[in-house]
């Protein structure tokens, strides 16, 4: 008798535990896909108004065109560390939505490889993600996996690539790559070198034209060159 109440307490246990795994993973999943749109949706607005400041820049000189430039690539800066974000989140999201999938060998013990390194790759980025539901989600497989295991996978992260993402390492390197990028993709003569040569044609220009909003093709033609840059 003891021992039958022994399997069935071990029996409704790992169904709560795959219950709970597999509601935070759908919420998780959902939050980390609202967060990266969101995030995308700011940084496209804040590049247009960018390349609208940048555009303007050439019209300034001396300490006043050194830090309005300074300013513009500090914000070029949140964009990139933006964008690793943005990348960081939509990578999670494939890794939530495949251990749902695979939501049995989840529950076992030692497990499938592959769930595995998806576990430790989710417990590493843990404090790097300020979204609560994700956090639930690392307590729940921190507490399965055992105090030895996360403490491994935060120490001794397997993908590089994510960690470098993670530390924002490629910020400083990117900002002048970027920088060029933007000025080339709107056409801006950022030094003035061709201003001159450009005075009438700018002066018989359509107001309405100069006015209208940047298509956002553009914006997504911008977007392709940043995940080219990143490439590199």
């Amino acid at each position: 008798m003891m021992r039958y109440d022994y399997n069935c307490f071990l029996t409704d246990l790992l169904l709560t535990l795959k219950l709970a795994l597999k509601t935070t993973l759908k919420m998780t999943s959902s939050k980390l896909q609202f967060k990266a749109e969101k995030m995308k949706s700011i940084n496209k607005a804040t590049l247009f108004q960018l390349s609208k400041e940048l555009k303007e820049l050439n019209q300034k000189s001396g300490s006043q065109f050194d830090r309005c430039l300074t300013l513009a690539r500090v914000k070029i800066s949140k964009v990139i560390v933006d964008d690793n974000l943005v990348d960081l989140y939509e990578i999670l999201v494939v890794d939530c939505e495949v251990l749902h999938s695979k939501i049995h060998q989840l529950q076992l013990s030692p497990g499938d490889e592959n769930i595995t390194k998806i576990v430790r790759k989710l417990m590493y980025v843990n404090s790097y993600v300020n979204i609560k539901e994700f956090k639930k989600l690392v307590t729940i497989l921190a507490h399965k996996y055992g105090k030895d295991f996360y403490e491994d996978a935060i120490n001794n992260p397997d993908d590089m690539n994510l960690v470098k993402k993670c530390q924002n390492d490629n910020v400083d390197q990117l900002v002048e790559s970027y920088l060029k990028e933007i000025c080339d993709c709107y056409k801006i003569d950022l030094y003035g070198e061709t201003q001159k040569n450009n005075t009438t044609a700018t002066e018989d220009a359509s107001p309405i034209r100069a006015q209208r909003s940047e298509p956002a093709s553009e914006l997504d033609d911008l977007k392709q060159r940043f995940d080219a840059l990143k490439k590199k």
